[in-house]
């Protein structure tokens, strides 16, 4: 097989603090407590948002109104980037420039009629959060296959 890789212009995003500055907690590492095991039910905070452990990276809970919140705890921006990219479909670079770890909680309606509940995501991230995804064009490394041949094997 013969691969090489180049630079192509794609759609992508840049994670950037929004007009009046990120509004971020700094994660303060914990010392984990042994997990509650119940079966048949789940916790509900006040909102009425499901409780989740501590250190949870990246968890949703949804509320049958077709709100839904986002919990993070401890991840950096560039992981914030590289999560969010999965779901927009295209890079994200970190452009925050802040370093550390951090904790957010974020709610976004995900019920909308006609909205895309990820882009919904954004919208809160920027207004809740202060993180701005901007959208640009921008050079993405790929990796273009040449050539791949098929070797036969015996059965």
């Amino acid at each position: 097989m013969r691969v090489h890789r180049e630079a192509k212009e794609e759609h992508v995003f840049e994670l950037a603090v929004a007009k009046g500055g990120a509004k971020l907690r700094a994660h303060v590492d914990e010392p984990l407590a042994a997990p509650a095991v119940e079966t048949g039910t789940l916790k509900l905070d006040q909102e009425g948002f499901a409780v989740f452990p501590k250190n949870c990276k990246w968890c949703v809970s949804a509320r049958a109104n077709g709100d839904a919140r986002l919990t993070s705890e401890g991840l950096t921006m560039s992981e914030v980037a590289s999560t969010m990219g999965y779901k927009l479909h295209a890079m994200v670079f970190d452009k925050m420039g802040l370093m550390g770890r951090y904790d957010f909680s974020v709610i976004s309606s995900i019920n909308e009629p006609g909205s895309d509940p990820v882009m919904s995501l954004v919208a809160a991230m920027e207004t809740q959060l202060g993180l701005r995804f901007e959208s640009e064009k921008g050079p993405v490394q790929i990796l273009v296959v040449d050539n791949a041949q098929k070797i036969p094997t015996e059965n």
